[in-house]
């Protein structure tokens, strides 16, 4: 099974390797950040039941915000830039390749200084084992003592 930790990992490498010297946060970067940055924010994941007993048909959304120096030149090149990065190859992911289901980049509201683009990964993964169930208890036995007010 994937863990959205190891497509996080995955992001990092592939945006490290485009954007040396760029900081990369995961979440929002704290206060006082330097710019140019990048962040990787949780999208939507949808996980369905797949084909085979064993399989989930998972569609995992990241967000990558880039963020510039408020009205410097070259935010539309960096946000071209990421989302050229998914458009061909899909996501390495350890020995896997996520193929990419959609590339869509949106200024963010109220700013002049970041653009998010939102890559959507679609792939089968293997459904974690079902929760063990426990039949229900044929009695409830409870015993209850009233203390007195003082």
């Amino acid at each position: 099974m994937i863990l959205k930790k190891e497509i996080w990992e995955a992001l990092e490498r592939v945006l490290a390797g485009r954007f040396p010297g760029v900081r990369i946060y995961r979440g929002t970067p704290p206060d006082g950040f330097d710019r140019p940055a990048l962040a990787l924010l949780s999208g939507k994941r949808k996980a369905v039941p797949g084909g085979c007993e064993d399989t989930a048909d998972v569609v995992q959304a990241v967000i990558i915000q880039c963020i510039g120096e408020t009205g410097a030149d070259g935010l539309d090149d960096t946000a071209d830039a990421v989302e050229a990065l998914f458009l061909h190859d899909g996501l390495r992911v350890g020995g896997r390749v996520l193929p990419v289901r959609d590339v869509r980049t949106v200024c963010a509201p109220n700013t002049a200084d970041t653009i998010l683009v939102t890559v959507k990964l679609h792939y089968l993964d293997d459904r974690p084992p079902a929760a063990e169930v426990f039949p229900p208890a044929a009695e409830v036995v409870a015993n209850i003592t009233a203390k007195e007010a003082h």
